[in-house]
């Protein structure tokens, strides 16, 4: 967790840092790719999303939640709702789609 925002110093407060924090992890992650593609954006966007409101671990720390929630249950509920929406795929190919982009 750490680590995640080791180099952000000043870059939640400013939209053009963030973008380029944001971009260099995308970089390391996936290399140098089309800055223009969809590929690429989606890779942008996703660590955007790693360093806000998917990093729940903050929120968690933040709200002292880590005492008082049983993990495993959660996650194991999860995984079987997962399991249980996807068994049976819609016909539809945007529902498809749309399925597979949400599990």
């Amino acid at each position: 967790l750490q680590s995640a925002y080791s180099n952000s110093a000043g870059a939640l407060d400013d939209p053009e840092k963030f973008y380029e924090l944001c971009r260099d992890r995308a970089r390391e992650i996936h290399g140098d790719v089309n800055n223009f593609s969809v590929a690429w954006n989606g890779a942008v966007l996703e660590q955007m999303q790693v360093l806000t409101s998917y990093n729940l671990a903050v929120l968690t720390e933040a709200l002292n939640l880590r005492d008082g929630m049983d993990w495993v249950a959660m996650a194991t509920r999860s995984w079987q709702w997962i399991v249980k929406r996807t068994a049976s795929p819609p016909t539809d190919w945007r529902a498809r789609m749309k399925l597979a982009k949400d599990a």
